[in-house]
């Protein structure tokens, strides 16, 4: 594992780690400051631990195959920035969400995710070409109920129900459950150019000043065509790692 996707002591640079969100350079830490730290990089090393563990019980498929490097990433920013409010839409197995509740878990705060688990939510028609074409096939012999309720069976006898929620909706009719404002977004559902352009304008609008946007599969057409609409919303791309990217609302 290895940067971008890693944070260590010595690549470790702002954006990825800002302990206070109100912190503006030129800014000098304090020995609390640093005691601080310390604290939160060994809860982020549990937390890596535990996120790899269940991550390797999850094989990727068709649908899902987020890399575990990206999950302990989001493991890593998550509790090193104190991201207590994280919501992703396009959940599936769990690959990216599980690491988000367990985050969550170490520092006090929620993950909410939001998934239909139908076909329709799978079909998308702008795919690049040899997924597209694979589409119809994987869509009809997938049991989706199943799916949902594997996921939400081990969620519940792993995490406390206090760390987590499942929306089995679309995000268009999830978003007034959402009443807090969010320090985490990770937009992964159907990456159709419009259905992509309506997560980025009813969600990023609730992500908070100085919150991440963190969108998934940003070498697609599709997806990449909706990227420039984020600096709308006073966001600025903090990290590009191909096939994922990480954004950053400015404070």
């Amino acid at each position: 594992m290895n940067p971008p996707y890693a944070v260590t002591d010595n690549n470790m640079n702002p954006p990825y780690v800002k302990t206070n969100h109100n912190m503006n350079p030129p800014y000098v830490k304090t020995p609390k400051d640093f005691q601080q730290d310390m604290i939160l990089l060994k809860l982020s090393i549990k937390a890596h631990m535990e996120a790899r563990a269940i991550i390797g019980t999850i094989p990727p498929d068709f649908f899902g195959g987020g890399p575990t490097e990206k999950g302990i990433w989001l493991v890593d920013t998550i509790v090193r920035n104190q991201l207590r409010n994280c919501v992703e839409i396009g959940v599936w197995r769990g690959r990216s969400f599980i690491p988000l509740v367990v985050a969550v878990k170490y520092i006090g705060g929620h993950a909410v995710g939001i998934d239909p688990y139908t076909a329709e939510a799978m079909a998308e028609s702008e795919a690049p070409a040899p997924i597209l074409a694979d589409i119809p096939k994987n869509v009809r012999v997938t049991d989706f109920d199943k799916v949902y309720r594997e996921l939400l069976m081990m969620l519940q006898t792993t995490f406390n129900s206090s760390h987590f929620t499942l929306f089995r909706k679309t995000a268009q009719n999830t978003v007034d459950d959402i009443r807090f404002t969010i320090d985490l977004l990770h937009i992964d559902g159907n990456h159709d150019r419009e259905l992509v352009a309506v997560d980025i304008a009813l969600y990023v609008p609730k992500v908070r000043p100085g919150g991440w946007i963190i969108l998934d599969d940003t070498d697609w057409q599709s997806v990449q065509s909706t990227l420039k609409s984020l600096k709308n919303y006073n966001a600025r791309q903090v990290l590009d790692a191909g096939s994922w990217q990480a954004w950053r609302k400015q404070l």
